[in-house]
Formats: structure tokens, C-alpha cells, sequence
């Protein structure tokens, strides 16, 4: 469909460059008129913390928290919030992730969830939500220790380490009906594609052989 925008980040990362990237995108995709935007995020493995806040930035409410970093200890908690004015506001969005989606393609994901602002698709994300500190050893050469000494949150408070983002519509899997393994998404699209609810329930009929 012409007025769905796609933005692909599949399979990339979150660089120096990312946010600015996206909202080029954005300004070119309301250039040809779309009125809705899917945002894809499988495979993306993360990478800046503040990339994630920018590109969060575009869609969200300005002052709305994107994620929390509570130390390990839980003495202290810092919250980013959105900071600017979004370019892209109002406009529907859809976020596809899979298991490949990590790190700041999870905060990402998860500010838009928390905040209502879009409808997550897919599968749940990998679940690296932690903060890695570097501390150098100086009695050895070339050698360094790395601990986790932070976890990020989403803005409802769900931890996204080893846990992942949620998808609000999971792809759909193989189900058994009427004692046949047919893939529910198979059946939806034949029923989607029908002509008419006479043509839908033949179609119906012919899946299910009956």
C-alpha cells in the first residue's frame, strides 16, 4: 500500500548517525503522503543508548520517560525522557522485532509499548538489557575486567534483561483445526484475500477439507 511508510533498521545498528537517518526517512516518507509507518527493527542488535532516545524522541510526547537505568545495588535510577517535539507524532505506527531485536531496538520498542504510542509485531527480543562497566587491570597488560552494573526498564517498569520486549500481536504458529496442522496465518490471509464472505467461508472449507 503506497501510504504505509517502511523504514527498514533490520539487521543494522544503532550508530551515530542512526537518529538522524530515521528522521530523514520520516521527512521523505510524509513528502509522498503516507499516513501510517512501520518501523522494522528484526535483527537490529542495538548500540548507542543515546541513538535510542533520539529515534524514540521522533514518535514520543515530549516528557514522557523512554527508559530507566537502575544501578545493580538499586541505589540509583536515571530516566531519560523525550526531549524534543516529535516530527512524527500522530501518525500510525507499527514496530516489527523477532528474536535478533536486542539492546536499544528493545528500548525503542518498549518506550513506544509503554507509552501507547504503537503496536509491537512479532517475537519476543532477545533481552539484553544491561549496562557492561570497563575497569582496566593494570597488574596485567592488554587485560581488563567487564561487570554488569546496570539493567535497563522500561517506562512501565519491566526489566528488559534476558526477558526481552513483549510483542503486543505475536506471528502466528501452526495451529491444529479441525484435526488438520494448518498455519493460522495461512488461514487468515485466504480469508483476507476473498472476494466476498461466500468466497471466504469456500475458502474456509477447502483448508479444512470439509
Amino acid at each position: 500500500d503506497p501510504a504505509i511508510g517502511y523504514i527498514s533498521m533490520r539487521q543494522t545498528r544503532f550508530s551515530e548517525e542512526t537518529a538522524t537517518e530515521v528522521q530523514s526517512g520520516l521527512q521523505d516518507l510524509a513528502a509522498l503522503g503516507v499516513n501510517s509507518l512501520i518501523l522494522d527493527l528484526r535483527g537490529n542488535p542495538g548500540g548507542l543508548l543515546s541513538q535510542a532516545q533520539q529515534v524514540a524522541d521522533l514518535f514520543l510526547p515530549k516528557g514522557v520517560p523512554i527508559v530507566s537505568v537502575r544501578e545493580r545495588d538499586g541505589r540509583r535510577e536515571d530516566t531519560k525522557y523525550s526531549l524534543k517535539t516529535p516530527i512524527a507524532a500522530d501518525i500510525p505506527l507499527v514496530i516489527l522485532i523477532d528474536e535478533g531485536s536486542a539492546s536499544a531496538a528493545e528500548i525503542v520498542a518498549g518506550a513506544v509499548q509503554d507509552n501507547d504510542r504503537g503496536i509491537i509485531v512479532g517475537n519476543t527480543s532477545f533481552g539484553k538489557g544491561s549496562v557492561q562497566t570497563i575497569f582496566d587491570l593494570y597488574e596485567a597488560s592488554d587485560s581488563a575486567l567487564k561487570l554488569t552494573t546496570a539493567l535497563y526498564y522500561t517506562p512501565s517498569g519491566r526489566s528488559i534483561h534476558r526477558r526481552g520486549a513483549t510483542p503486543t500481536i505475536r506471528n502466528m504458529s501452526a495451529r491444529q483445526i479441525g484435526g488438520l496442522n494448518l498455519s493460522a496465518q495461512a488461514v487468515v490471509s485466504s480469508l483476507l484475500s476473498a472476494e466476498n464472505p461466500s468466497a471466504a467461508v469456500a475458502a474456509l472449507r477447502v483448508a479444512l477439507d470439509v
